[in-house]
């Protein structure tokens, strides 16, 4: 597997927990981010992840399920690799965006 021309590199990554998918995101000034297939190494997602650094990346532990997120300097994403969609979390009432260094998930 391989990142498109001017990725820069790797910032964070992911294994689902089955070993069907790897995710990782960019250092490229988009923080893109890319999701292969593990058995054909077919790229299978491909987004922009947005202006600020993504600094980790975690699957669920639910089984048969690939739910992402994407955490780092001012926000948290989730990502749906099957319609192909990311949705920025919510920072409650007072809508003040925090910086995360990590992130994990359960079933």
């Amino acid at each position: 597997m391989s990142l498109n021309k001017g990725s820069r590199a790797v910032a964070a990554c992911a294994i689902s927990t089955d070993c069907k998918y790897i995710a990782c995101a960019d250092k490229h000034n988009d923080h893109n981010v890319f999701v292969f297939e593990v058995d054909s190494g077919d790229l299978v997602m491909e987004q922009k992840g947005g202006p600020d650094e993504i600094m980790d990346m975690t699957f669920t532990c639910a089984e048969g399920s690939y739910d992402l997120w994407s955490a780092g300097k001012k926000h948290m994403v989730y990502w749906d690799i099957n319609e192909l969609k990311k949705k920025k979390c919510i920072y409650g009432e007072s809508g003040v965006a925090t910086s995360f260094a990590a992130c994990t998930a359960d079933d």
